[in-house]
């Protein structure tokens, strides 16, 4: 695993370009399509069952875990591909909601890198992650995939797939404004980037601006657009904690509805969702008499709900 470690970091070339005045910014797209040509995965869309792909600013990560738990439940064999890892590159690909062991990881690993690197055709960091997770999912006898878009979605490595089953988008926010854009509307047009013609796409409410230039976008590719109503307090028992997560929950049932259909129903996504957890999402571990509260909040709205979820806490005395 050092030796995978250290390969990694030669690909790691610092944040993505800044777009230039006039120019877009460099698209990963074709060379993560030039990167899986080499692999011999050209026909990738033909070689994965149902996607379900989500882009957002905040809870996206959430709404593929709980996709991932519905699935679960449903008898389903999931792949989910999500990003960041907290402790091993492993967590970024799951198969059957764990993180894939040491010995696949080396095994698809190795043989990207090295076909991927006697083409000169080694990408950087981020995409790289993603043609792995495409080969890793490709050879493996999976029923749905759950794909959770890196930054933005127009141009993010994972939107190379010209046949998807269903798109998602949560809530939007202020971040990586040096990339997507410096107000609510163009940040809602990259993250509309992810939506194809006649594939189902579910948004959750949002500002104005914002859902102006979804339905816009989706209107333009010939996308079917929905909005998510948030789930009602109490209409769930869900595993994950903050009154933030109805929202989340909501897409998620959405999404998995639309992509499943009869193979899943309420008995299903009741257990799915009362049983999905994250690491570090309003996350609680108790050492001693210490407990512990964690949330990878780091934005102005997602840092809102994290305090709502704390004082709840406190007022429950559980913190």
């Amino acid at each position: 695993m050092q030796s995978l470690q250290k390969r990694l970091f030669q690909l790691i070339s610092g944040a993505p370009p800044k777009p230039i005045e006039g120019k877009p910014r460099i698209s990963p797209l074709q060379t993560v399509r030039n990167s899986l040509d080499v692999l011999g995965l050209s026909d990738i869309e033909n070689k994965l069952p149902v996607v379900i792909h989500v882009a957002g600013t905040k809870g996206k990560g959430s709404t593929c875990t709980m996709c991932e738990a519905i699935c679960l439940k449903a008898g389903l064999r999931t792949g989910l591909f999500t990003s960041p890892h907290l402790v091993k590159v492993n967590e970024r690909f799951r198969i059957g909601g764990k993180p894939i062991g040491d010995e696949l990881l080396l095994k698809n690993f190795n043989h990207v890198w090295k076909v991927l690197d006697e083409a000169n055709k080694l990408p950087a960091y981020y995409s790289f992650l993603t043609v792995l997770a495409f080969q890793i999912f490709a050879s493996e006898q999976l029923d749905v995939v759950i794909l959770e878009v890196g930054m933005g979605g127009r141009l993010d490595a994972t939107n190379v797939l010209s046949k998807k089953t269903v798109t998602g988008v949560t809530l939007l926010d202020y971040d990586h404004m040096e990339y997507l854009g410096d107000t609510i509307e163009l940040i809602a047009a990259e993250k509309a980037g992810i939506f194809l013609k006649d594939v189902p796409a579910f948004v959750l409410p949002q500002q104005p601006g914002a859902m102006s230039v979804l339905k816009e976008k989706a209107g333009e590719v010939g996308a079917p657009l929905q909005e998510v109503t948030p789930l009602q307090q109490g209409q769930y028992k869900l595993g994950m904690q903050g009154d933030h997560q109805r929202f989340n929950a909501a897409l998620a049932v959405a999404l998995c509805q639309s992509a499943l259909g009869d193979r899943i129903n309420d008995s299903i996504i009741r257990q799915g969702l009362e049983t999905c957890s994250m690491a570090g999402r309003a996350q609680i571990v108790q050492k001693q008499s210490i407990r512990y509260c964690f949330d990878g909040a780091h934005t102005p709205q997602s840092m809102k709900a994290c305090i709502k979820w704390f004082e709840s806490l406190n007022a429950k005395n559980c913190c």
